[in-house]
């Protein structure tokens, strides 16, 4: 066998790898990426209250940061591709027992426990990126996956509700999942420490260390920061004197810029330290939410949306392949990844909190603005460190 045979057989092998952690994780995170049509689902087509209906969701999304908190914890002691396989089991089950559970809380415990799976696929997915070289990349690319997915997704939905209304969601989710199955035998396992990223830079962190827990916060900071802000984007334009039309274009055309960021990362990530990269998209996307406070038009509005997106999108995959790349036994990646689900669900009540009674739409930005600019300082010293100890950070 020649030298270039063995060399495309591991490219081939190398590829499918990242298929199987991007894919699986694009389409289990359907009830988060897909939530605002799965609701409209359940209201239109299963009769569900609008209250109901939410705390349905709720519960969805809740299974799913339950199951990448238990990872955490239990992540080194499971065999992945076993896990990986039942978490995919229990998202098709729990899609089709939605079928005939009826609307009541079976319904909503169903619902749940699909979630549950769902959480595990997402956090062996998110794990095993961690495992591949020149993470990253890899994390760009699966940022920009689900950004793509969701868009075509929710653009798909009318015509499945058309065809068979909720029942057709969830059967199309189900058969997504199937389809990612013969994908479990390609997920990279747990790779020995020399061979992480394809260097020796990776260290065994504590994760109560000093740098374990800047860490973790800055996962945490960022998306309870971006989260908060998210949260009354389209209010804030409204509330500007933005036409509802407008502000719903500027929302959509502005997820393209979000796909340009994790892009972005994929591109730039051999090109440049990691120190200027974070400098960058970090304390660029705090002054961006900062922004929104001034008085809206539709350029700036559009303009500061399509920053969002594009900081947001990059500054994911940026901390997760920051933190992959210096984590020898992936500890700290463990719980990185709930960190992103805790933050989703903080940053809402942040922002609520803030706005108070009199829909007071500045402090909330504020607000998230400054959990945003606490984020390049929680991860600045690590990568200050790693420089001045003579690896290129």
């Amino acid at each position: 066998m020649s030298a270039a045979t063995v060399e495309r057989g591991t490219r081939t092998r190398s590829l499918l790898a990242i298929l199987a952690a991007i894919l699986p994780v694009t389409i289990t995170g359907t009830p988060i990426t897909v939530q605002p049509g799965m609701v409209q689902g359940m209201v239109d087509y299963m009769h569900l209250g609008d209250v109901q209906a939410g705390f349905v969701a709720s519960a969805e999304v809740s299974g799913l940061m339950a199951a990448t908190v238990i990872f955490a914890f239990i992540g080194s002691k499971l065999s992945w591709h076993k896990a990986y396989i039942w978490g995919m089991l229990i998202v098709i089950a729990g899609n089709l027992l939605s079928l005939v559970v009826g609307a009541g809380p079976a319904f909503t415990a169903t619902r749940a426990i699909t979630g549950i799976g769902a959480g595990l696929v997402t956090a062996i997915g998110f794990a095993a990126l961690g495992e591949t070289r020149d993470a990253p990349r890899n994390y760009g690319w699966a940022v920009a996956s689900i950004i793509g997915y969701s868009a075509i997704a929710l653009w798909v939905l009318p015509f499945l509700f058309a065809i068979g209304g909720y029942g057709a969601l969830v059967i199309s989710y189900a058969i997504a999942v199937v389809l990612c199955l013969p994908l479990v035998s390609c997920l990279p396992q747990r790779l020995p420490v020399q061979d992480r990223q394809g260097s020796m830079t990776a260290e065994d962190v504590a994760l109560l260390s000093p740098t374990g827990i800047l860490a973790i916060s800055s996962v945490l900071l960022f998306f309870i920061g971006y989260a908060a802000a998210w949260t009354y984007m389209a209010l804030i334009g409204r509330d500007a004197g933005l036409n509802e039309s407008s502000v719903s274009h500027i929302l959509s055309i502005s997820q393209f810029a979000g796909v340009i960021g994790a892009l972005s990362i994929v591109i730039l990530s051999r090109r440049f330290s990691d120190l200027l990269q974070a400098a960058i998209i970090l304390i660029i996307g705090a002054i961006g939410i900062f922004a929104f406070v001034l008085p809206q038009e539709d350029g700036l509005f559009l303009g500061l949306n399509c920053l969002f997106q594009f900081t947001w999108n990059a500054g994911q995959p940026l901390l997760l392949g920051i933190i992959a790349s210096r984590d020898a036994f992936g500890r700290l990646l463990r719980f990185a990844i709930p960190m992103q689900y805790i933050g989703l669900a903080i940053g809402p009540a942040l922002a609520a909190y803030q706005l108070g009674a009199h829909n007071d739409y500045p402090a909330a930005m504020i607000a998230a603005g400054i959990f945003a600019a606490l984020t390049p300082l929680a991860i600045f010293p690590i990568l200050i460190a790693r420089r001045e100890s003579g690896v290129l950070a």
